[in-house]
């Protein structure tokens, strides 16, 4: 970077050839406010050092042509070196601003666990960096269609088994995965509402055969695994009746409402919506915990600012998030 901007003073200085008066030459770099110049270029980068010393060195030409070569004793120069150093401040941020390094739009797809923690961490990491996020939520499950459908994004945080089908696919990149977070599933109860006791498995599974209903996603991370849990306790046949599966996350919203009298989901979700009661966890023995993945989409435009951003995910103030949420860091 010094290199760059020494040789651009360099070419600013000979431009103007042998005259002893280049000693005002280099006084006048002042007025160009050639430190605040190289400030800017050395936080912007190499290439658009190199970019703005060029244009400085053109501008520099044409005055020495226009008969402006003693800036220091001609009223007219100084007037044109007035400009100058208006143009010079001028090109440098526009050098820097129009770098699409200096900030990216970068388009987050996850689920609702995603989008908790990137609301509640992500203007820290907006601040810090200028770059803005974007988050775009549904069922897990739709939103691997999505990016299957070659719908364009920066990041995706899926659950660990869909994140890794979609690196065998190619379309995230494999050297960027990273387990985010992960989440026990809990049961949900109308705020205000009897408490059901889940405290073991022979409770739990009273607790489900006793409620008029339950409610659970139908694609969500937690659904095989619950399908295959009800079979293997010899209950599947006797909820399939008054379970509810909606394709979108709202279970928590439909206990909250009175809709279903119990849900089953991970905990993060119930713990965000106001009417819904958090009953407890799923007995240790049979619980299961869903990871949460993230990987950068290999078609980005982003690559860095979306490897950023994972790597905030995993700082301490995003761990602290995670855990205030009701989950466990990846």
């Amino acid at each position: 970077m010094e290199t760059s901007v020494s040789r651009g003073n360099q070419a600013l200085i000979a431009s103007n050839g042998p005259d002893p008066q280049n000693l005002g030459l280099r006084r006048r770099c002042g007025a160009v406010r050639r430190r605040e110049v190289i400030v800017q270029l050395e936080a912007a980068g190499s290439n658009r050092a190199e970019l703005a010393c060029a244009i400085i060195w053109a501008l520099s030409s044409v005055l020495n042509k226009a008969g402006t070569k003693d800036f220091s004793h001609v009223r007219f120069g100084d007037v044109l070196m007035k400009l100058f150093s208006s143009l010079c401040v001028a090109v440098t941020f526009v050098v820097v601003a129009a770098s699409p390094a200096s900030s990216a739009e970068l388009k987050i797809f996850g689920s609702r666990v995603t989008k908790m923690i990137v609301e509640d961490v992500g203007p820290q990491f907006e601040q810090a960096t200028g770059h803005r996020l974007v988050v775009v939520t549904d069922v897990a499950a739709v939103m691997k269609r999505r990016i299957e459908a070659g719908e364009s994004f920066d990041l995706a945080v899926l659950v660990n088994f869909q994140t890794d089908e979609m690196i065998k696919k190619g379309k995230l990149e494999a050297d960027t995965r990273s387990d985010i977070m992960k989440a026990g599933i809990g049961v949900a109860v109308r705020r205000g509402a009897k408490v059901p006791d889940i405290g073991t498995v022979e409770a739990f599974k009273h607790t489900l055969l006793d409620a008029k209903s339950i409610t659970y996603l139908k694609e969500g991370a937690s659904t095989i695994y619950l399908d295959r849990l009800f079979a293997r306790m010899g209950i599947a046949e006797a909820l399939r009746a008054k379970t509810v599966k909606p394709e979108t996350e709202s279970v928590s919203e439909a206990v909250a409402a009175g809709d279903v009298e119990l849900g089953l989901i991970v905990i993060p979700n119930i713990l965000s919506v106001p009417g819904a009661q958090l009953a407890g966890p799923i007995p240790e023995e049979i619980q299961s915990y869903i990871v949460f993945t993230a990987a950068v989409a290999a078609t980005s435009p982003n690559q860095q600012a979306a490897r950023e951003l994972i790597s905030f995910l995993k700082s301490p103030a995003a761990i602290s998030a995670i855990r205030a949420k009701g989950m466990n860091p990846g």
